[in-house]
C-alpha cells in the first residue's frame, strides 16, 4: 500500500534555444496546456515517464516566464474561488506583464504559449497587446506593431470612398 502512495512525479521539460531546460511537474502542465495534456495521455498509454518539448527557436527568458505562468495558474486553480482571489490574480497578471516586458519579449512569450497551447497565457498576452493599441490611430498602431503601410495614396482614396466608415 505504501508503494501505491509513493509515485514519482512525472516532469515535463521545455527546452529553449541554446538547450536550456525548464522543468515543471505534470500537474502544472495538465492545468496549463492542451498540448501537454494530450501528450501526457499518450505517454501514460505507452508507459513512458518522460516528456520533452523542444522550443528551440525561443530564448530562455520567455520559456522561463511561460513556466512561471503555468506554475501560477496551477496554484490558482487549486485555491478557492473568491472575489479576493480574482483580484489577486489580476494584480499578479499586471506585474507579470509589467512595463519591463518589451514587444520583442511579448512576441516570444506568445510564440512559446502558442507552441504548447497555453490558452491562458495566449489570452493574457493578447489582452496586453490590445491594451497597447487601444485608442490609437491606424498609423500609431502600424508604428507600435512594426507594420509597414503598403497602400498607395490612390488606394487609400479608393478605400475611403468605398468605405466611408473606415479610418485609414
Amino acid at each position: 500500500m505504501a508503494l501505491l502512495r509513493w509515485r514519482r512525479t512525472r516532469m515535463v521539460t521545455l527546452i529553449s534555444k541554446g538547450g536550456r531546460n525548464f522543468k515543471m511537474p505534470e500537474a502544472v502542465a495538465l492545468v496549463s496546456s492542451r498540448s501537454c495534456r494530450e501528450a501526457l495521455d499518450y505517454i501514460e498509454y505507452r508507459g513512458n515517464n518522460t516528456m520533452m518539448i523542444k522550443l528551440l527557436d525561443i530564448d530562455p527568458k520567455p520559456v522561463s516566464m511561460l513556466v512561471n505562468f503555468c506554475n501560477h495558474m496551477a496554484a490558482a486553480a487549486t485555491s478557492a474561488a473568491s472575489d479576493d482571489a480574482a483580484q489577486r490574480m489580476r494584480e499578479w497578471e499586471e506585474r507579470f506583464l509589467g512595463d519591463d516586458v518589451d514587444q520583442a519579449l511579448l512576441y516570444d512569450l506568445l510564440s512559446a504559449a502558442i507552441s504548447i497551447q497555453a490558452d491562458g497565457l495566449i489570452d493574457l498576452v493578447c489582452k496586453r497587446v490590445a491594451h497597447m493599441i487601444k485608442g490609437k490611430t491606424p498609423q500609431e498602431i502600424r508604428t507600435i506593431l512594426g507594420i509597414q503601410d503598403d497602400l498607395t495614396p490612390d488606394q487609400r482614396d479608393e478605400i475611403r470612398t468605398d468605405n466611408s466608415w473606415i479610418d485609414i
